[in-house]
């Protein structure tokens, strides 16, 4: 049977429909996602791909190798392959995405990205180690520099280096990786205001506490965005959690929340 070029996206869900695609195309160009192939073990892409390839959830792929150059847009994107421990990438490359591979013990990366190569906490401690100088390390896809990444995953930061952040995304997920008995640490802490249910399900709660250096208390908002559930600090002047919340919007004080989305 004489091989071709698949033509547009394609969606491959299990170890055979892999078997068959690479039995009767020699490349792609378009988009290839595997998702979920647990049946997989090794993968070895055609030589002919010009597009992008994600593989998310394959957690029984130990071994993957890619061809020796990827065309197109270019980004590799790969989630969630536990099982993974040995990646060989294109020579040459645009984006690459490695989220939650831990078992990752040998990878060569490409001699050019065009683009950038993302790995987040759960990535294996081998990888993060490894210091590509286009690494951008995330943690639930916010970006940090490598000492604050390392310092917020291993949780060694205290409650005033926390909240010392300025970053206000930087702060909300270092505040979620602290361990909470370290708001305790902090001079003068207290909750000075508390509401059980703002609407949605959340609490919210102002909450105040002393720095070094500072005559004046620090004061934050503790909520939660409606929409996604993701905890926030916001810094307030205010003693009470609606008028906080209202002036985190730049509203009046005195308004009534009827609907939030």
């Amino acid at each position: 049977m004489r091989k071709e070029i698949y033509q547009g996206n394609i969606i491959i869900a299990t170890a055979a429909e892999w078997h068959e695609f690479v039995k009767k195309y020699k490349g792609i160009t378009g988009y290839i996602s595997m998702n979920g192939c647990t049946g997989l073990t090794s993968v070895t892409f055609p030589d002919k791909i010009s597009g992008s390839i994600s593989m998310d959830g394959c957690i029984g792929l130990t071994s993957v190798t890619f061809p020796d150059k990827i065309s197109g847009y270019g980004y590799i994107y790969m989630n969630g392959c536990t099982g993974l421990t040995s990646v060989t990438f294109p020579k040459e490359s645009g984006y690459i995405y490695m989220d939650g591979c831990i078992g990752l013990t040998s990878v060569t990366f490409p001699d050019k990205v065009s683009g950038y190569i993302y790995m987040d906490e759960k990535t294996s401690e081998y990888l993060l180690s490894y210091g590509h100088k286009k690494t951008i390390y995330q943690i639930n896809n916010v970006q940090f520099d490598k000492p604050l990444f390392d310092q917020v995953r291993h949780g060694e930061l205290s409650a005033s280096q926390v909240f010392a952040i300025r970053d206000m995304e930087q702060r909300r997920v270092a505040y979620e990786k602290m361990d909470k008995i370290k708001m305790k640490e902090l001079e003068g802490f207290a909750v000075i205001d508390k509401v059980e249910d703002d609407g949605k399900g959340y609490p919210m709660q102002v909450v105040q506490f002393s720095l070094p250096g500072f005559k004046e208390p620090f004061r934050y908002l503790a909520c939660h965005c409606p929409t996604e559930g993701r905890g926030y600090f916001l810094e307030t002047r205010e003693t009470e959690c609606w008028k906080a919340k209202s002036a985190s919007f730049g509203l009046p004080a005195d308004i009534e929340w009827a609907a939030e989305y």
